[in-house]
């Protein structure tokens, strides 16, 4: 059966089979399943979607068996608008019974909690978490409260009243304590402290100091005159005190503020130190880092002090910060055949300010003596092994030979001063042995320069290298390469523009067509070098002479050379690029 427009049935109508509809299904009456009411209607649908568009519509939904007994599911609108306020859900029940029309809510077919008539309740071994963390947890009947951080004013005062209204039933007075009590206000008093049971004690005020309940004795506060007689015996001092007889070991350090003295006479065994003896030790540098270097190591270190005076205008004639009076003086059934004030056994002595001697210098000195030696009062005496040089002489000493004569061969001469005079007549000097600033033959530096205005976008484009402003694609361009004459190298790319082009990465390529190929043939990219963009102020050079991102900086003579810049990102358009080469060729 088809219907055409709309129709209205004033009858019931019962379908055997499913109803699908493209449509809007109006209905004044109910809809009922095919038992009348009282099996099951399926509807089958992607969603259910129940709108009211009238001011205070309030759509619900109802289940239940009658308006008296049902959950109501209601969508409240505010107040004579279509606007939601809230989702309101209410049951209904005539039942006198406590919790009748309860919420219950289960979680994968697990009873989580319920929502009764006295309010919320758990279900056993619950909990409520905030942020996935327990606050309130059961288990076996038992609630636990945790993860609290504070504590608002209202409940800590709830808390001090509930704990002041305990159940505390009586008070006993313990050991050296009396009072105590079952009810009311409760007093304990403690008694005082003898030697056998501790107890109140007072501490005079000329003895000791008491604050805020630390006891500390005055200095001289305590009379151990009874205690101590005589001088208390080192023996009875513990072994971190230092004691002025026996031989003790100190591990920690000792900083001596006032004037020490050795002093004492002794039988000894001649050979070590007597009196102040630094005995072999191993040091551990634990502060320089691998492969480091330290700037010094010093095992003994005296500084320098610095001299004050109290009153005004103090000279002092002689100041040492180390003062040796003099060496060893034989006595008693002794004989020194060398008595030396100062004794270096081996390695090298090493002074960084002026050496003064007034005695004499006695012995043979050997080894080099650097810098100048002069003075006028005493002398220098004996013969020096090997003068190197007459310069090395002071002025006026006699020589025997007054002028060098002609060198003819010299096959290892390694330094050469500053010739004054005369004529090179030698062979040719080679162009490796000139300094820096000396124009090579073989390294012949030449700039080019080079403009265009272009928009190339990220599309590699060539430079002019014989023609301004004729940059192109086209490598067949007949102003883009130039032929080498000689081998040749690419130095530098410098760069500067009318825009700021820093936000953009350039690739420059250095390219060749080789002599055995036609011109048409494709460039064979050489070297490539890529970096930042310059800005509109300054000049940004890429070096082509190391870090290379690929290749290398040299060409052959004969080849038709190219250079060409491409960007990662797009410029725009209207970009001047203001180009200089630096190029080396080898003439010789």
């Amino acid at each position: 059966m088809k219907w055409i427009g709309t129709q209205t049935i004033y009858d019931n109508v019962r379908l055997l089979k499913s109803l699908y509809l493209t449509g809007d299904l109006y209905l004044t009456g109910s809809l009922y399943d095919s038992t009348g009411g009282t099996g099951t209607l399926p509807i089958v649908a992607g969603d259910i979607t129940v709108y009211n568009a009238v001011n205070g519509g309030d759509p619900t939904i109802s289940l239940g068996s009658s308006a008296t007994e049902r959950l109501e599911i209601k969508a409240q609108y505010e107040s004579g608008a279509q606007g939601l306020d809230g989702a309101i859900f209410t049951t209904y029940t005539a039942g006198s019974s406590t919790n009748d029309g309860r919420f219950t809510f289960f979680v994968d077919e697990v009873g989580t909690f319920q929502i009764r008539d006295h309010g919320i309740n758990l279900y056993a071994g619950k909990s409520i978490q905030i942020g996935n963390t327990d606050i309130i947890s059961d288990s076996g009947g038992t609630a636990t409260l945790s993860n609290i951080d504070a504590l608002d004013a209202t409940t800590i005062s709830t808390f001090n009243a509930a704990l002041t209204a305990g159940d505390i039933t009586g008070v006993t007075a313990g050991t050296n304590l009396s009072g105590g009590g079952a009810s009311g206000a409760v007093t304990i008093n403690l008694a005082d402290a003898s030697t056998s049971v501790k107890g109140a004690a007072s501490f005079s005020s000329d003895n000791f100091g008491v604050s805020s309940g630390v006891v500390t004795i005055k200095a001289e506060g305590v009379d151990l005159t009874n205690e101590v007689t005589g001088v208390l015996p080192s023996a009875n001092m513990d072994s971190d005190t230092a004691h002025l007889t026996g031989v003790q070991t100190f591990t920690g350090r000792k900083i001596f503020e006032d004037k020490t003295t050795f002093d004492g006479d002794r039988s000894v065994t001649p050979g070590d130190g007597v009196m102040i003896h630094v005995d072999a030790s191993d040091i551990t540098d634990s502060n320089t880092s691998a492969s480091g270097t330290a700037a010094k190591y010093a095992h003994v270190s005296i500084e320098h002090p610095r001299l004050l005076a109290t009153n005004a205008s103090v000279t002092t004639s002689d100041a040492a910060t180390l003062y040796i009076s003099g060496p060893p003086v034989a006595s008693t059934n002794q004989t020194i055949t060398r008595a030396h004030t100062l004794w270096v056994d081996s390695g090298d002595v090493k002074f960084d300010g002026d050496l003064t001697v007034d005695g004499t210098i006695g012995g043979n000195l050997t080894g080099n003596v650097t810098g100048n030696t002069s003075g006028s009062s005493g002398s220098c005496t004996g013969q020096a092994a090997t003068v190197a040089t007459i310069a090395g002489l002071a002025p006026n000493t006699a020589t025997t030979q007054a002028t060098q004569a002609a060198i003819t061969t010299c096959a290892n001469l390694a330094t050469v001063g500053t010739i004054g005079t005369g004529v090179w007549q030698g062979t040719a000097i080679a162009s490796a042995y000139l300094d820096a600033d000396t124009a090579h033959i073989s390294a012949t530096k030449q700039m080019t320069h080079h403009v265009f205005v272009d928009n190339m976008g990220t599309t590699k484009q060539y430079v002019g290298l014989t023609e301004a402003d004729a940059e192109n694609t086209n490598t067949a361009n007949k102003f883009l390469p130039f032929p080498a004459i000689v081998d040749g190298k690419l130095i530098k790319v410098a760069l500067r523009s009318n825009k700021d082009l820093t936000g953009h990465t350039l690739t420059w390529r250095l390219e060749s067509i080789g002599a055995a190929n036609p011109n048409s043939a494709t460039p064979d990219i050489l070297g490539t070098q890529s970096g930042a963009g310059c800005n509109n102020t300054t000049m940004t050079t890429y070096d082509f002479t190391s870090s290379l991102d690929s290749g290398a900086n040299a060409f052959d003579a004969s080849d038709l050379v190219y250079l060409s810049v491409q960007s990662n990102t797009d410029f725009g358009s209207n970009v001047i690029y203001y180009i200089t080469c630096l190029w080396e060729f080898d003439l010789s």
